[in-house]
């Protein structure tokens, strides 16, 4: 406790991090409004599917777990379309992590005589060039009018699916934001000096960490290894960086999830 205190040196921070916390579940929020106006369910289910969501995918490896919490307060046909759309959702939130995290890399990369990320820059820009690459086929198979079994089957219009794609982008890189600003600040409390740096290297921790697929609280303890293990490459000190880390799963994983888990009604599957 005493070694705690040493690095709490302006707890101020820590309040913006818990202001910031609605705002990120918010904009999630609105992704799954928008998932549920595109594919045209009753919005009366909207909040207990969400919570109940939150919940799954905090039980589950990575968040695509929360299409298992959400599609069954919703009609069996409908469940495969409504996940469909789920983990596009969800695939947003990787490629935005992606993005900034290869960002990172690059400037780091250029800014900085650090060895291990020259590495990892260049698996990131195979990784990135391959998602670059699924997305032309994407975009030639739209541009055929490429219709699968699946997706006639299931009503999927892959048009809609593009659109859809681009709100949840958009709100995508928003959360982003406010969950980089929200380390941002936990690292400022825990006595972190202030840099724009320090943004470059939260970006590159939550990369790793969307990368990294792991079980219930194994999810904290692999988020924080990785944290440390990251911004120990940049000299930063492991303890109030683990503090930092600890903080933000608490307040914005934790803290919701056991507020959804008694919130939420179960479904009449």
């Amino acid at each position: 406790m005493q070694s705690i205190n040493l690095y709490l040196k302006k707890p101020f921070y820590l309040i913006l991090v818990v202001l910031l916390m609605p705002i990120n579940w918010y904009l999630e929020w609105q992704k799954w409004i928008f998932i549920l106006k595109e594919n045209r369910m009753q919005n009366d289910k909207a909040l207990d599917s969400f919570t109940a969501g939150m919940v799954s995918g905090f039980f589950t490896p990575g968040f695509p777990g929360n299409f298992l919490g959400r599609v069954f307060y919703f009609k069996k046909k409908r469940r495969i379309r409504l996940t469909t759309y789920i983990q596009i959702g969800n695939f947003s939130q990787l490629i935005t992590s992606i993005i900034f995290g290869f960002i990172a890399f690059f400037v780091l990369w250029k800014t900085t005589e650090i060895f291990p990320l020259k590495s990892i820059y260049q698996s990131t820009t195979a990784l990135f060039l391959t998602l670059v690459s699924l997305a032309i086929i994407v975009v030639f198979l739209k541009k055929r009018n490429f219709k699968t079994h699946f997706f006639l089957k299931h009503k999927i219009n892959i048009n809609s699916i593009l659109e859809f794609f681009k709100k949840a982008l958009v709100l995508s890189i928003l959360r982003h934001l406010v969950f980089s600003t929200q380390f941002f600040f936990a690292l400022l409390c825990f006595n972190i000096p202030a840099s724009t740096e320090l943004f470059l290297w939260i970006w590159i921790t939550y990369f790793a960490v969307t990368l990294t697929p792991s079980l219930f609280f194994g999810k904290m303890i692999i988020r924080d290894s990785i944290a440390v293990a990251i911004f120990s490459i940049g000299g930063y000190e492991a303890l109030p960086v683990l503090l930092s880390s600890f903080s933000i799963w608490t307040i914005n994983v934790f803290m919701p999830t056991l507020i959804a888990w008694k919130k939420t009604k179960p479904p009449n599957v």
